[in-house]
């Protein structure tokens, strides 16, 4: 019950150390910068964030620094108008500055300055952060309040009326809190009139305050109690009410294995080792969806799955105080135990996880605790469990959250998706699958974005949701990309309110990392040597930049620590992200960018191997034009049209550079061009050689030639990796495999083809299309090598797609019959004898069309197409099939080993049906072609089968 005013003891003031000796009732944090009145009761008198002098703004009441000082002393709190923001660019700071003119005469039009809003905002934040859990009153005024405007305003008396907080200004986020309205002005909020409004509901606050201080009423005597009982977890339980699973999540499959092998139990519950696993990377690559995806799909793996917000000490104290509470720990209707008991409770059973708390048999229950934005990793040492059989999955910016001595023992810097990959997604969210070329421009603008997981999705609803075509948002992205990338998501909320431009908190980083991200913003992303940063950083203008080593190191650290940039410490070289790139350029003003462009001028400048008369033609400059020479070109491509236009003044520095990078290009590149030449010739000599034995099927000589033409591919792909050399790739490996085949060398052939197919998969833009003929090779080899549905496993997809897009019987091209016969073959391989024929025959038709009935593969189809009606007893149509088959191969050397099956399948057909003289010259033609193919094969026509005559056959054609 509420005690009698004069009664109260001393009002507990945050700045001391430690409470008072004789206890404290309650702590007031009401309004800023109210007038004090007679008529207020006096136990609410305000205590302001800062005491305001002629001299400026005081110290700050630091109620974050010390959480344990203020959570032993506060039963509860009350606002009175306390405005509350923490972001700098929040546009209702105006409003503190409209307070303080409320109150006082003697303060400027702004009192407020940057440095003001920014200590203030962190100190709201900070108080946000400690996320306490005691009830919250927050007061706001329903009346507005005069503000003197200026002096002239002042004298006419026409000063304007305000709201100085209203509710959205006064919340202060916090899970128990509350918001009340006053029927007053600013002013007046600390003037509390018994049996008012105010009165009543400060009354009824007070007196609900007692089931929060219960538990801290015997203190003291702790020390001395029994320990507290023993409690069996409630178990399944899963604490994921903190995040929604992404019903848009795509891809990352390949990271989620790696994620499985680290972290999942085994079936046998032998693996009692504590597994951890980290995933690390920039704001916005994915970490808490990938996170939430592997909770939410491994669901059944786990007995308990906890999510904790690892953001601060306090949230991880909070955390841990809701796993004790759903796996039923501690009794929450007594009150909380003091944090440290709690942790230490949760991390004993993390330790000692038993299904049953009364058997010391029982079985182990298989966890996964996850900390996500572990930032910090060092506050998660306290939370860490020492010993136990879990898993910990945690989510950090900072790299070394993977080698933290508490963390993971595996982990991951989790890289930007692929163009596909990307692609892929966009497509999904922006719901753009119809539109001609999609997948194409999806990926085209995947690669725009950088592959970022945070930017896909957000473009990708705005595209839907604007109605716009792909190829109207690439050319709006490139027109104005800094009002797409700072615009709000569109749709449901995300889990994650930040824009592309906001999420990195690039403005909260150290000033030598701003400038220092500064000047990497304008060069080349890739391989950013350290030697450019660090040579002439002395004569650089630009503000704050790190001038000596040891500073430069420091701001290195912090963009490594907020995964800005990434380190490649053995090559001394820097990599940034296209887009944070792009970010911290468009946040420039015109006069700064200009110092920045200037700067990089300077460092890239100092290190440029400029060409003399001595160095002319001295070919260790190469290299270092090769390392240089992408800078100079990003330079150039953001600055030369600024000059051009006359936006920036002419420079005869950057003059000097880009007349020295171009002069140097043209006689690099011109001996480059020479060499890519020479390359692509050979390579497409050896091809056409490599074809030509195919056609002959002379094996050996076509695997020579594709030996000697790998290596031409590889080369021009690892050194230029253009578009046409990553398709040669893929064709490359193609025609490997086939050389093997036809040896054959079975293992060396499905190797090659793997590689074939993935690198037709692999290319930016790919469609499954793209693989359609390492896929069939793949489907018929492994059916020949007794694994049908492996080879089921590749042509499947193939044909699905080729059906869908171009119909059933479609006859526009030669490579939907290759494919259904290839399929044929997997399933008279699996005994499926009636889909095989059915195969057969469409694939028969299409190859008539498009072949003609006199080519080879129309007539093996023909043979194939025979044997399925043979199986159904149809002689008749059977045998037109082979006389087709057998006029199809005609007298081509090529192809003797095919029509001698042929005549031998008809010969043996004649035979059984009584057509016995008819039948025996076909059978001895046969066995005559066969004697010139296989002399040492002395066995009579009666002892050979099918697969003897099929092993005379190029394997394609079986």
């Amino acid at each position: 019950m509420l005690k009698p005013q004069p009664k109260l003891r001393l009002i507990f003031h945050l700045k001391e150390d430690s409470a008072p000796d004789e206890g404290v009732d309650i702590v007031v944090i009401p309004g800023a910068f109210v007038l004090y009145s007679k008529e207020a009761c006096t136990w609410l008198k305000p205590l302001s964030w800062r005491d305001y002098s002629q001299e400026g703004f005081g110290d700050e009441v630091q109620l974050y620094k010390s959480y344990t000082v203020v959570d032993d002393v506060t039963c509860g709190m009350i606002f009175l108008g306390s405005p509350h923001i923490t972001s700098v660019d929040d546009p209702r700071w105006d409003h503190l500055d409209m307070i303080l003119k409320a109150n006082r005469k003697d303060v400027s039009r702004h009192a407020l300055t940057k440095d003001d809003i920014a200590s203030l905002g962190r100190t709201c934040q900070a108080f946000e952060d400690i996320d306490l859990l005691r009830p919250i009153l927050s007061v706001y005024e329903k009346q507005e309040t005069k503000v003197r405007e200026n002096l002239l305003h002042s004298l006419k008396g026409t000063n304007r009326k305000h709201i100085l907080v209203d509710e959205g200004i006064c919340r202060v986020r916090s899970k128990y809190e509350e918001v009340f309205a006053v029927d007053s002005v600013h002013n007046e909020l600390a003037i509390v009139k018994v049996n008012g409004p105010l009165y009543h509901r400060l009354v009824d606050f007070f007196r609900h305050l007692a089931p929060f201080n219960k538990h801290r009423s015997d203190d003291r005597s702790r020390e001395d109690s029994p320990p507290p009982e023993e409690r069996t977890a409630r178990l399944p339980t899963y604490l994921l009410t903190a995040v929604i699973r992404n019903k848009e999540f795509y891809g990352r499959e390949h990271i989620l294995q790696q994620i499985d092998a680290a972290l999942l139990p085994s079936n046998e519950g032998l693996d009692k080792r504590l597994r951890s696993f980290a995933i690390c990377g920039m704001g916005g690559i994915g970490k808490t969806e990938l996170a939430i995806e592997f909770a939410f799909s491994r669901k059944d793996k786990f007995d308990a799955i906890f999510w904790v917000n690892a953001d601060t000490d306090r949230k991880l104290a909070t955390g841990f105080m809701d796993v004790s509470r759903v796996l039923g720990l501690e009794d929450s209707n007594t009150g909380y135990k003091e944090e440290v008991v709690t942790r230490e409770i949760v991390k004993g059973w993390l330790s000692n996880p038993l299904k049953s708390s009364h058997d010391d048999e029982a079985e182990e229950a298989k966890w996964l605790l996850i900390f996500d934005n572990a930032d910090d990793p060092d506050l998660l040492s306290d939370f860490w469990p020492v010993t136990g059989s879990g898993s910990i999955l945690t989510t950090s910016r900072d790299p070394l959250a993977k080698e933290h001595p508490y963390e993971a023992e595996d982990g991951i810097d989790l890289p930007p998706m692929s163009n596909v990959e990307g692609g892929k997604l966009l497509q999904k969210i922006s719901k753009r699958s119809q539109e001609q070329n999609s997948l194409e421009i999806c990926s085209k603008i995947s690669s725009t974005l950088g592959g970022l997981p945070l930017a896909l999705t957000q473009m990708g609803r705005i595209i839907y949701r604007k109605h716009y075509g792909l190829d109207e948002f690439l050319d709006l992205f490139e027109e104005n990309s800094k009002r797409l990338l700072t615009q709000k998501p569109l749709g449901r909320p995300l889990a994650y309110d930040h824009t592309v431009a906001s999420v990195w908190a690039i403005e909260q980083l150290p000033d030598s990392a701003r400038a220092l991200l500064k000047v990497l913003s304008v060069l080349d992303s890739d391989r950013i040597q350290e030697t450019i940063l660090t040579e002439a950083a002395e004569d650089v203008d630009l503000e704050n930049y790190p001038a000596t080593k040891s500073d430069y190191a420091d701001a290195r650290y912090e963009l490594i620590r907020a995964s800005l940039v990434t380190s490649n410490t053995a090559e001394k070289q820097l990599r940034i992200h296209r887009l944070v790139q792009a970010v911290v350029r468009e946040a420039l003003g015109p006069d700064e960018l200009k110092t920045v462009f200037e700067s990089a001028l300077i460092l890239l400048s100092a290190v440029w191997p400029f060409t003399t008369f001595e160095t002319r033609n001295q070919m260790y400059r190469w290299p270092i034009y090769d390392a240089y020479l992408p800078h100079a070109a990003k330079l150039s491509n953001l600055f030369r049209g600024k000059i051009e236009s006359g936006t920036f003044k002419a420079s005869v520095q950057a003059a000097a550079l880009w007349d020295d990078a171009a002069c140097s290009r043209k006689s690099r590149f011109w001996w480059e061009r020479l060499e890519k030449r020479i390359s692509r010739h050979l390579g497409d000599a050896h091809q056409y050689q490599s074809i030509a034995a195919q056609g002959t099927q002379n094996g050996e000589l076509a695997l020579k030639h594709c030996k000697a033409w790998v290596p031409l591919v590889v080369k021009r792909v690892e050194r230029w990796n253009e578009p046409r050399d990553r398709t040669e790739m893929g064709v490359v490996y193609n025609c490997l495999g086939i050389a093997y085949m036809m040896l054959p060398d079975i293992n060396e052939a499905l190797k090659a083809w793997e590689a074939s197919f993935h690198a037709f998969k692999d290319r930016d833009g790919s469609s499954i299309l793209d693989t359609t003929w390492p896929a069939l090779n793949l489907g018929i080899a492994w059916s020949q090598a007794g694994q049908p549905d492996k080879g089921e496993s590749f042509i499947q997809p193939v044909v699905e797609y080729r059906d869908e897009k171009f119909g059933l019987n479609n006859t526009t091209t030669f490579e939907n019959g290759a494919s259904w016969r290839s399929l044929g073959h997997v399933r008279v391989a699996q005994g499926r004898f009636e889909e095989g024929l059915e195969l057969h025959k469409r694939a028969l038709a299409n190859l008539r069309a498009t072949y003609g009935p006199n080519h080879f593969q129309t007539a093996d189809c023909c043979y194939n197409v025979a044997q399925g009606r043979l199986r159904l007893g149809e002689t008749q149509p059977a045998n037109e099939l082979l006389d087709e088959a057998i006029s199809g191969f005609g007298d081509q050397p090529w192809y003797v080993a095919n029509k001698a099956r042929a005549l031998w399948r008809k010969g043996r057909l004649l035979r059984d049906t009584g057509r016995g003289l008819e039948a025996q010259g076909l059978l001895d033609e046969a066995m005559r072609i066969r004697h010139e193919l296989a002399p040492e094969d002395k066995r009579s026509e009666k002892e050979l089968d099918e697969d003897d005559w099929s092993k005379l056959i190029y394997w394609h054609s079986r």
